[in-house]
């Protein structure tokens, strides 16, 4: 071989050893790129779920809501640090600790897929919970517009302020003052019914917030959610003592 020759070939070996440590470089970067992502992602999940975690109170069907929210509207940010990790072992696959870390966290998968399959009861219990407050509270706001429609009906049948103070009262409503009694009957009614009115507006708008808390299709888009997460992270999810996700397993399963 020709000494040209010779100094060729430690030409391209030394540009193909150039490359490759180009590449090395290339994959490590996107892997920290991956590797970071999923640990924030997963910290701003963690940042969402403590603080309702701290106030923890299962009997509580607004707490109960707020802690499926919480769960559901945030899990995407579970699901993509999920897979950022993935990603940055694909990407790495010699990486001893991250592999290390990408097992553990796949253990812990499995309990986040049991854990979105419980939300789907603690959904239902919670609308139900919040069904049953909403009836209660309509109940309540119809028998107070009942009773102002009849301190409307006396204010606007009283001869004199002495008869309304009898009618008031037998509505069990205050008895009038002694400046209120000294008025003209048509200034006392027409300030007590601007009152009345304005009572009226509240209750109205009181009926109207309270209807919004009833509302079904949010809780089936909830109840549909949960169960799409906890299919997600099933996809990824191996348990303890085993090589196979647990969709593998079912899989298997449905199979023989």
């Amino acid at each position: 071989m020709k000494d040209s020759d010779i100094d060729d070939f430690e030409q391209d070996g030394s540009e193909a050893s150039g490359d490759e440590q180009s590449t090395r470089r290339s994959r490590r970067r996107f892997r920290l790129l991956l590797d970071g992502g999923s640990i924030a992602l997963f910290a701003i999940f963690l940042v969402h779920l403590i603080p309702v975690l701290l106030k923890t109170n299962p009997l509580d069907p607004e707490w109960q809501g707020e802690f499926v929210d919480v769960l559901v509207n945030e899990g995407l940010l579970a699901f993509l640090g999920f897979v950022l990790l993935h990603l940055a072992a694909f990407i790495q696959p010699s990486h001893d600790s991250l592999r290390r870390r990408l097992r553990l966290v796949r253990r812990f998968a499995v309990g986040a897929v049991f854990g979105y399959l419980l939300l789907v009861p603690l959904q239902i219990s919670s609308s139900f919970g919040a069904f049953a407050s909403v009836q209660s509270k309509r109940v309540s706001y119809l028998e107070q517009g009942a009773r102002l429609s009849e301190i409307r009906e006396a204010l606007q049948s009283a001869p004199t302020a002495q008869d309304l103070n009898v009618r008031l009262q037998s509505l069990l409503q205050p008895e009038l003052t002694s400046d209120q009694l000294g008025q003209p009957i048509n200034d006392l009614r027409k300030l007590l019914l601007k009152e009345n009115e304005v009572q009226q507006l509240k209750l109205s708008n009181l009926l109207m917030k309270n209807a919004e808390g009833a509302d079904f299709f949010d809780a089936i888009t909830r109840v549909g959610s949960a169960l799409g997460w906890a299919l997600a992270f099933a996809s990824g999810a191996v348990p303890w003592g085993s090589h196979s996700t647990l969709i593998e397993r079912l899989r298997r399963r449905s199979r023989s």
